[in-house]
């Protein structure tokens, strides 16, 4: 219960306080609480570590918030036990927490137990040092979720520190917070695995180790000598405290099936491993290391590590030896982490890395593993022709080198080695070791010329995180290095390529998919299938880091790249090997979130295996309880003999084991399911011919099963769309589709697309057509355009961008530019960003049929020569640079270096940066060889750096020098010795200020309260600032000096010295100049300023804002210009003020006019026979003073000049102005009238033009007989009579739905032919040919005259409605002119015959053609003519009831 009890205080994360202490808390409180009701007050808040007063919370020390609520500062614990938490809640963000617990003896072991831990992975992070300062051996840096609930990264989570002291430092970013830590602490005390109780419960601990009780075991005390009674798989053997296995089980429980494949440990047997840990252990502890197998040796080279290892070690699998190798070569590499090694011929190459000063190098090292010298290789550049490389004479040399070597003889070889080394380009190289990524050798002529055609930047680039593999190539094999991070150029998407034998470096020009760059991947060559395989890393998008699950293999022969199913969890700092047909991964960091955690962890345990032939990936069985820690990251691993060796890697902790995996047999599988779906470490095939399950299919596919008919699904479709360019979306395994710009699964959509837009000249009509189209996908590469566009879009930095000698960065982006200069680009890439822009070529002229622009991959930018790339932020050396770059670049300051945000975590995967910034405002800048610590000024601020302490001078003034140093003393940071001379040990504060801090400007009295007044011209409790009048920075010993204004002020900022000047218009540090951009002008160390006055103009100041609070006094002057007119001066002031007013000329002295005025107001007019007024060489100036007066006050000011006005001239001009007036406004009427006729023959000509190039086409008329001898043609409604009229012809038009008829012969009197119903034309007879209108019964009208004068039995017979109106013409034309607002009309008309029966001869017919021009619009309202419904249909639609009805034509027009 009482172990339930603390458990529940230490999740709460309050400190467990003793049984005694607890009741003296209680009645202290009661006390407390009854002194205040005593006194009427109450305080409501409860202070979590602290103390309220007066409704305030005063917090102990280490502790902030309202509630004192956060951990803050730094705090010494004296107790044997207690618990450290960062409070309750979630911890703050934005902070750095201490904490220091001193043992009181040296030597004395300090156990830290972890019940509790959850922060921001990779971000914020705990670090525990073995020791009383930053100095001392790091154990551990902890960050993500470590332990939470039934969750735990390590078996025992405690770190032991075993030198009486264990320096805790806690750093959070101001991103995130999660619920923090909680971990109780004991000195010497004993492991255990549950909270409160030492060795687990279940032993007696003795100085510092556990005597367990009967049955367990392990250091803790936590493992059952035969744990889970042996799984019912074998027998315990209490003598031996241990498992006794059955045949085919194996484990410390026996629990897992030899045949299924199984783990363990490497070195020892699970009862050694539990009382003793393995020394040799300490010698491996490292992270991000390279691993090569060389027969039956496993070799350990570099790796990060939080104290000093041996740089190279090696393990002999059959012996179970550990052995450090030491070399005999004097040039030998660096400490280093994220390179790579190779085997070649028996010896090592080892590329690239980052060392210890965060430089990133591009050295190729060789470690010839029998004379064990190492050797730096020359960075030669292959020249690239079509994808090769040729080899020069070092190439030449290299081979006969590498011909002697296989003969094995070693003193030829060494002999051979000396020679390289003595050459000059060797000793070129072997200076570039020491030289960081920024000092790389720059690319000169020569090298131009070799290197210019290079597909991106020049190999070798220096790089980290890479992977490097060997492959075989035609007849030869080449190292292949893929991907990794640079700090110039980021994240590389590019593939180096290394000849051996040639020794010659090249950068490969890949197709298929397009690839991102990523960081911490792993890569492996599969023989069988002659593919890299490349899976997982970090990847950066736009300017934040990503893990991703992405797989993909490269094709060396083809230089291709494919897309292949993703992995289920994306992961990094991984590991993989490949076993018959299977890659098998194993751990790494799989946290991609940031607020919140979804089940991805820092330090992953996932074992997954993907098959090769199913493209598919599967979930393994984790390794189980092995009573050891096995989650981690950074780690490596290597194959031998089909067993899986997993080495080092990092939990917080840097581990030192190595874990062995088994893979199980095909053959104990005996159905076709289980053969396919069990991955027992190795691919399986089942045989249908034999019906057995066998570990190859002898490439047999007919009697051979290989992929199980049930897989996992992948969401293709998301797949599909999440590639953007034309080959990545065609070169993958997900059936993807490329539809015009987007990447489909399976087939494109079909759909309709319009074709086009069709437009009339006149610009009226505007008509989409559509047309039903099918759009054909591309299914494969060659059907992809040119991938230029999307390969530079790819680049997401300049330097990368630049390096690719198409392409180029414009405004932040990357596009393709075809045509630019190789040999510029080349210079630019590599060339560092001083590059001028002079120094880049002139880029030719670009193709004239791309016009494309800059955003669509167009090259029209190209033509001008480009600006040089920004710096990197690694190329930035202070902290003020670096911040400089709104945020895109963070400064580390324990560090000294800037990084991109992008890559952070490439930078410091181990927790390197201990505090980092992107504002300004917090950095300081530091010259170079100066301590950091010396820049704090207060002991406050000194100890808020946790590599910091304070020296005080022992005069009890306060006044100290803040250096490096821990809890006993100074250190010396670089050797880590204590200096103890450099600060007597009375006067060294570590964890806490000096009760007195006068800062050496008094004394203390009562031991923490400085005797005022403060001397030196300072003030404050603490004489922190200066006194009025003065400026300066009082503090740890600092001086005050007097305010230098120039008499133009007393006061100025206490710290900055800025006058504050009282005189309006004097500005500058010191008052030492005028504000002439406001219009004061003067000579302000001389005299003073004053405001320009313009003559009749009335000014008005109001002296009413912040900035004017000390002004004092406001200066005019004026220069009247007008010399015979007397000056009018006035001026009003809001409040009671001086007022001094005087005259001067050029030739005289200032006198003055008033002198000692105080008032409000003063009016004056002074007089032209007084002064001078006007006059070129001795002019009078008006000098007017405001002074003694505080803000706010309104101020106006004039002076004027109105000369006496004459009636006489005023008329003379007014008249005079008037009849000119007159005389423009007839002149422009008269032009007006004569524009007015021009434009309207201009429109007559422009009508007259149009009316004569009217289009023309025939016409059929059908007339009405004429004359007397016309006969009436009746015709019934089933029949149609029609007579043939002797020297009549007839002729009938349709136009608008209507006829208009006539005839050859005399008409009485001209008419206009009327229209008759559209369906009245009717066909008569075909023997006849002729036309007539109809309307119930067909009728031809006897004479041609008017409707109205026709009998009312014609119009009977001519249809069912009487006509009793005149019926509107209908017309042969209608020609819209521009604009659509007017029309030119064209009618049939039959001409008068004058009374004679036949019409004058000439005129056939009768006709004639009319034309008008008529407006166009909406119809207007018939005032004459309305129309009347019929009958019927005035009640088809009820909502025109008491409506007046309109006309369908308006009656300007006449249509």
């Amino acid at each position: 219960m009482a172990a339930d009890l603390q458990k529940f205080l230490f999740k709460s994360k309050f400190l467990r306080k003793w049984e005694e202490a607890r009741v003296l808390v209680v009645v202290v409180v009661l006390l407390s609480y009854s002194l205040v009701c005593a006194e009427g007050q109450e305080c409501s808040l409860e202070c979590e570590h602290g103390h309220c007063v007066d409704t305030k919370c005063i917090c102990d020390p280490g502790w902030k918030g309202s509630l004192c609520q956060w951990c803050e500062g730094r705090v010494r614990l004296w107790s044997n036990s207690s618990v450290i938490t960062d409070g309750s809640g979630n911890y703050s963000t934005d902070t750095q927490c201490t904490w220091l617990i001193d043992a009181g003896r040296p030597n004395t072991s300090i156990r830290l137990h972890f019940d509790h831990f959850a922060t921001e992975c990779s971000w914020d992070h705990l670090y525990v040092f073995d020791g009383d300062s930053i100095y001392d051996p790091l154990l551990a840096v902890f960050s993500g979720m470590v332990v939470q609930d039934d969750y735990r990264v390590p078996h025992i989570p405690e770190v032991v520190a075993r030198s009486g002291y264990a320096l805790l430092y806690f750093y959070s970013d101001a991103a995130y917070n999660l619920t923090g830590f909680s971990i109780s602490y004991r000195v010497d005390g004993c492991p255990s695995t549950m909270v409160g109780d030492e060795c687990s419960g279940r032993g007696a601990c003795l100085e510092g180790y556990c005597t367990c009780d009967a049955g367990w075991g392990g250091l803790a005390c936590s493992v059952p000598v035969c744990p889970e009674g042996c799984s019912g798989n074998g027998l315990c053997n209490p003598e031996e405290h241990r498992c006794q296995c059955h045949p085919g089980y194996t484990g410390a429980d026996c629990s897992q099936v030899i045949e299924e494949g199984w783990w363990e440990v490497v070195g020892h047997d699970i009862t050694s491993q539990l009382n003793h840990p393995d020394p040799a252990s300490v010698l491996l502890e490292r992270s991000s290391h390279a691993t090569v197998l060389i027969d039956d040796a496993i070799w350990v080279i570099g790796g990060y590590s939080f104290t000093e290892r041996p740089f190279l070690v090696k393990y002999n699998i059959t012996d179970d030896k550990w052995t450090t190798v030491v070399s005999t070569s004097i040039k030998k590499p660096g400490p280093r982490y994220g390179h790579t090694a190779v085997v070649y011929n028996g010896s090592i190459y080892m590329y690239g890395g980052m060392k210890e000063d965060g430089s990133i190098t591009r050295e190729l090292w060789r470690l010839d593993t029998e004379s064990l010298k190492w050797s730096l290789l020359p960075s030669e550049r292959g020249a690239r022709i079509g994808g090769r490389s040729r080899g020069g004479r070092r190439g030449r040399l290299n081979r006969r080198e590498r011909t002697r070597r296989t003969n094995r003889s070693g003193k030829s070889r060494e002999d051979k080695e000396e020679n390289i080394s003595n050459r000059k380009d060797w000793e070129e190289d072997e200076h570039a070791e020491d030289l960081s990524i920024e000092d790389e050798e720059p690319i000169n002529k020569s090298e131009i010329g070799g290197c210019a055609s290079a597909p991106g930047p020049c190999a070798p680039i220096p790089c980290v995180g890479h992977a490097a593999v060997v492959v075989q190539k035609v007849k030869k094999q080449v190292m292949l290095v893929i991907f990794g991070h640079s700090s110039r150029y980021g994240y590389l998407n590019t593939i180096q390529e290394y000849d051996f034998e040639q020794g010659t470096w090249m950068t490969v020009e890949t197709r298929g998919a397009v690839v991102k760059g990523v960081y911490g991947h792993t890569a492996l060559w599969d023989p069988t299938t002659a593919l890299v395989y490349v899976h997982g890393g970090l990847l950066s998008i736009v300017s934040a880091s990503h893990v991703v699950p992405y797989l993909m293999t490269y094709d060396p022969i083809k230089q291709k790249w494919k897309l292949r199913s993703p992995a289920p969890v994306p992961r990094f700092l991984h590991s993989a090997v490949l076993v018959e047909g299977l890659m098998l991964v194993f751990g790494g960091n799989t946290h991609n979130d940031t607020a919140f955690s979804y089940g991805a962890k820092c330090y992953s345990a996932d074992f997954l295996a993907y098959d090769i032939a199913c493209n598919s990936w599967h979930s393994l069985s984790k390794p189980p309880n092995l009573y050891l820690d096995v989650a981690r990251y950074g780690h490596s691993a290597v194959l031998h003999q089909g067993e899986m060796y997993i080495v080092g890697g990092f939990n917080g902790k840097m581990l030192g084991s190595i874990l062995r995996y088994h893979p199980g047999v095909c053959k104990r599988l005996t159905s076709s399911d289980e053969c396919l779906h069990a991955y027992p470490g190795r691919k399986c095939f089942w045989n249908r011919i034999l019906t057995r399950c066998e570990p190859t299919n002898n490439n047999d596919k007919n009697a051979y099963d290989v992929c199980p008919t049930v897989t996992q699904k992948l969401n293709f479709t998301a797949l599909c769309n999440e590639q953007t360019s034309c080959r990545s979306c065609v070169s993958n395994t997900y059936g993807c589709v490329w539809c015009s710009n987007i990447c489909t699964h399976n087939k494109c959509v079909e759909y309709a697309k319009p074709e086009g837009v069709m437009s009339l000249s006149n610009g009226l009509i505007n008509k989409e057509v559509p047309r039903p189209t099918k759009v054909v996908g591309v299914a494969s590469g060659e059907g992809c355009e040119d991938n230029l566009r999307s390969r530079c879009k790819s680049l997401s930095t300049c330097p990368l961008c630049r390096a690719h000698h198409h392409c180029d960065w414009v405004e932040q982006v990357c596009v393709a530019a075809p045509n630019r200069t190789s040999t510029a680009a080349g210079a630019t890439a590599d060339a560092g960003p001083s590059l001028a822009l002079k120094e880049i070529s002139t880029t030719p002229s670009i193709d004239q049929h791309d016009h494309r622009s800059p955003m669509n991959g167009g090259t029209r930018n190209a033509l001008h020569s480009h600006r040089p790339c920004e710096p990197t932020c690694a190329q930035r050396s202070s902290c003020s640079n670096c911040t400089e770059t709104k945020g895109s670049c963070m400064w580390c300051f324990n560090q000294q270096r800037c990084v991109n945000n992008n890559s952070y975590l490439v930078s410091f995967p181990y927790g390197q940066c201990r505090e980092w910034t992107t504002e300004s405002k917090r950095c300081m800048d530091v010259e170079p060889g100066v301590s950091r610590c010396s820049i704090h000024q207060t002991c406050k601020d000194c100890q808020a750096d946790v590599a910091c302490g304070w020296c005080d001078d022992g005069s009890g003034t306060g006044i100290g020098v803040c250096v490096e140093g821990g809890q006993r003393g100074p250190i010396n940071p670089v050797t880590g010795i204590m200096q103890r001379s450099k600060c007597p040990k009375p006067n060294w504060f570590f964890t806490e200020c000096p009760l007195c801090n006068c800062n050496g400007h008094s004394k203390c009295e009562n031991g923490s309260q400085c005797i005022l007044p403060c001397s030196n011209n300072t003030a404050g409790s603490h004489c922190q600032h200066c006194i009025e009048k003065f400026f300066g920075r009082p503090i740890n010993g600092g001086l005050c000096k007097p305010c230098m204004c120039n008499e133009h002020g007393d006061t100025c900022n206490r710290e900055s010295g800025r006058c504050n000047c009282h005189t309006k218009g004097v500005t500058g540090d010191h008052c030492e100049r005028c504000d002439t951009q406001n219009n004061y002008v003067g000579e302000p160390l001389q005299g003073s300023c004053f405001y320009d006055l313009q003559i009749d103009y009335q000014f008005t100041f109001n002296l009413s804002k912040h900035e004017d609070r000390h002004i004092r006094q406001i200066n005019f002057f004026n220069v009247p210009t007008k010399s015979d007119v007397d000056t009018d001066f006035d001026i009003y002031c809001s409040k009671a003020t001086k007022i001094k007013i005087s005259a001067k000329t050029t030739r005289s002295h200032e006198s003055w006019i008033i002198r000692n005025f105080t008032g409000t107001r003063i009016r004056q007019r002074f007089s032209a026979s007084e002064y001078t007024f006007g006059s070129a060489d001795n002019n009078t100036t008006f000098h007017v003073y405001v002074y003694n007066f505080t803000p706010p006050i309104e101020i106006v000011v004039s002076f004027s000049q109105h000369p006496k006005l004459d009636l006489i001239q005023f008329f003379s001009i007014f008249s005079l102005c008037f009849l000119v007036l007159l005389t423009l406004a007839a002149i422009l009427w008269k032009i007006k009238q004569k524009y007015d006729i021009y434009t309207r023959r201009q429109r007559l000509l422009v009508e007259m033009e149009a009316m004569a190039s009217r289009p023309f086409r025939p016409i059929l008329l059908e007339l009405y007989p004429r004359g007397p001898a016309a006969e009436v043609l009746e015709t019934s409604d089933t029949s149609t009579t029609t007579a043939s009229i002797t020297n009549t012809t007839v002729t009938t038009t349709v136009t608008n739905n209507c006829c208009v008829t006539g005839s050859n012969g005399a008409m009485p009197n001209a008419t206009v032919i009327p229209c008759l119903s559209s369906n009245a034309i009717t066909k008569a007879t075909n023997k006849d040919n002729t036309k007539s209108c109809n309307n119930s019964a067909n009728k031809i009208i006897p004479n041609a005259t008017l409707p109205d004068n026709l009998s009312s039995d014609l119009l009977d017979s001519l249809g069912t409605h009487k006509i009793k109106k005149k019926v509107n013409p209908s017309p042969i034309a209608l020609e819209p002119c521009c604009g659509n607002r007017a029309a030119v009309l064209s009618l049939l008309v039959q001409l008068p015959t004058g009374g004679e029966p036949y019409t004058p001869i000439g005129h056939p017919g009768g006709l004639a053609i009319a034309s008008t021009l008529v407006t166009l619009g909406n119809p207007r309202k018939c005032s004459s003519d309305p129309i009347t419904l019929a009958k019927g249909d005035v009640n088809k639609n009820k909502t025109t009831r008491g409506k007046q009805p309109y006309s369908s034509h308006s009656p300007d027009t006449c249509i």
